[in-house]
């Protein structure tokens, strides 16, 4: 396997494992040394199923690499200092809860948590954070288990995780309101400008075809690069941007769906260029102010900031740096069901959409602009999945959204916390 995008029997250490699976070539990766990798899930609520039917995929022959993802190759963590072993009946993890009222009984998450610690607190994970709401009011957040395995801390609601590649809906949700100001149009060709801006000359002329909208729905057909990303070769988006705008395309793009965190990358680059602020700022002024989100921000590999959990990681790594807009973001459960509850039903529409009419691993599962779809169109949201940590956060058409953050290498497959969040949410009693 290569970055130069020659295709390969065997797909790339970032495609998206969950599609792998179904794939059938999970065991494959495994054998060649690549680790679990970021998927797109999510669930859409009520309003936009009419999107199931506008939206028409054909049940074309898969390709033979599936994707998305963005991991990093995984290592086993020191033992913790302070037993976290939870058990279907006993739990020994200590739990924070926090129940905001609404019409649920007292006590009736209790076995949610319990269900979710049950299912990865010792089967790889650490510790985890919740966030539920519904209707778009947040009923129900909790910390479970050890925020640092060396010094005991414990996870509360309030802890701040690595959320990986969900961070690229942060970023796609202020690119379409630049959009929609006219600022930036999904059409258009991006990529000349940012090549000019780094100083290098484009490496296949078809990258002057590359739309925003191909970039924000991964069919740019640019590669994965993940050795770019995670194998220590450079210290910065824009470092990587370079390798990638100097490489070749899988195709004409438009006609490929391969998730590469280079989209994102490129996409913040894109930003910044066309607003003159730096992609951040466009994030926290238009999507975490206007909620009052203030702990959320892009996070280092080796440094733990205030509030931060531990995510277990290989000394002398610097994947947060180089992946920057598409997966470097920190933040907490209930920061990321605030801001999926935040997308105005118009708006999800339109990122539900997929950016080009091309194969996708499963049919009733694709990637529209900055998020995954899912169940045919009635659910989205994103997965992350980075060295030492898994990220979810999923909006379902029931009016029920939901976040977990993981700090630990469990489940293998991001997406499996959808099964998991949905078993838990079948004990809740919601009758009060």
């Amino acid at each position: 396997m290569t970055e130069s995008g020659g295709r390969s029997p065997l797909p790339s250490c970032g495609v998206e494992r969950g599609w792998l699976v179904a794939a059938g070539v999970a065991s494959a990766l495994v054998a060649a040394g690549c680790s679990a990798t970021q998927a797109p899930d999510g669930p859409q609520v009520a309003a936009l199923e009419p999107l199931a039917a506008e939206v028409t995929l054909a049940p074309a022959s898969l390709p033979p690499t599936a994707p998305p993802g963005s991991t990093a190759p995984t290592t086993t963590a020191p033992p913790p200092a302070t037993s976290t072993t939870v058990a279907a009946t006993t739990t020994t993890t200590s739990t924070t809860t926090t129940t905001i009222p609404w019409s649920v009984g007292p006590g009736s998450f209790a076995a949610f948590d319990q269900s979710l610690a049950g299912r990865l607190i010792g089967n790889g994970a650490y510790g985890l954070s919740v966030a539920v709401a519904r209707d778009g009011e947040v009923v129900h957040t909790a910390g479970v288990g050890l925020a640092n395995a060396f010094t005991g801390e414990k996870v509360t609601p309030q802890s701040i995780f690595r959320i990986a590649s969900v961070s690229k809906t942060l970023l796609a949700i202020a690119v379409m309101q630049l959009v929609d100001e006219g600022v930036l149009r999904l059409d258009q060709p991006v990529l000349d400008r940012v090549a000019d801006d780094l100083g290098i000359e484009l490496g296949d002329p078809s990258m002057s075809a590359i739309t925003l909208q191909h970039l924000l729905g991964h069919v740019s057909a640019i590669p994965e690069y993940e050795r770019t990303f995670f194998g220590g070769v450079v210290g910065s988006c824009a470092d990587a941007a370079r390798r990638g705008l100097a490489g070749r395309l899988l195709g004409q793009p438009g006609t490929v769906f391969r998730y590469s965190n280079m989209n994102y990358c490129l996409l913040g680059l894109v930003v910044e260029q066309a607003t003159g602020r730096s992609y951040v700022d466009e994030v926290t002024t238009r999507v975490l102010e206007p909620l009052g989100i203030a702990d959320m921000h892009i996070a280092s590999t080796a440094t733990i900031g205030p509030g931060e959990v531990l995510h277990p990681t290989t000394p002398g790594r610097n994947f947060m740096e180089a992946l920057g807009p598409a997966g470097a973001w920190v933040g907490t459960a209930e920061d990321l069901v605030r801001i999926l509850d935040s997308v105005p039903t118009e708006l999800a529409k339109k990122m539900a959409r997929p950016a080009a009419f091309v194969p996708y691993p499963e049919p009733d599962r694709w990637y529209g602009l900055g998020m995954i779809v899912f169940d045919g169109g009635l659910s989205f949201g994103h997965t992350g999945t980075l060295e030492g940590a898994r990220a979810m956060v999923v909006r379902r058409a029931d009016g029920i959204t939901w976040s977990v953050l993981v700090n630990g290498d469990a489940p293998w497959v991001s997406d499996r916390l959808r099964s998991y969040v949905g078993d838990a949410l079948a004990t809740v009693d919601w009758t009060g």
